[in-house]
C-alpha cells in the first residue's frame, strides 16, 4: 500500500494531525487537544474503517479476476 493511498484512507477516516510532519512537534507546553471521538463513537469509526477496508480489498480482488477472465 503505497503512502499517497494511506494517507488519504486516514484523511477520510478523520485521522490526521497524530503524527507532526517534518519534525513540528509545536511545543504545546503539556496541553492536551480534544479528541473528535471518543468513547464507543471511537469503536464505530474503528468498524467503519474496517469495513471500508475490506471492501476496497473485495472490490480491488474482484476487478483483477474479471481483467484476468475478460483478457482471457
Amino acid at each position: 500500500m503505497s503512502l499517497d493511498l494511506l494517507d488519504a484512507v486516514c484523511w477520510i477516516l478523520g485521522i490526521r494531525g497524530h503524527v507532526p510532519h517534518d519534525g513540528n512537534f509545536g511545543g504545546g507546553g503539556g496541553r492536551n487537544q480534544p479528541s473528535l471521538v471518543s468513547g464507543q463513537s471511537r469503536l464505530v469509526w474503528l468498524v467503519a474503517g474496517i469495513a471500508a477496508v475490506i471492501a476496497l480489498v473485495s472490490l480491488t480482488l474482484w476487478a483483477a479476476v474479471w481483467l484476468v477472465l475478460k483478457l482471457l
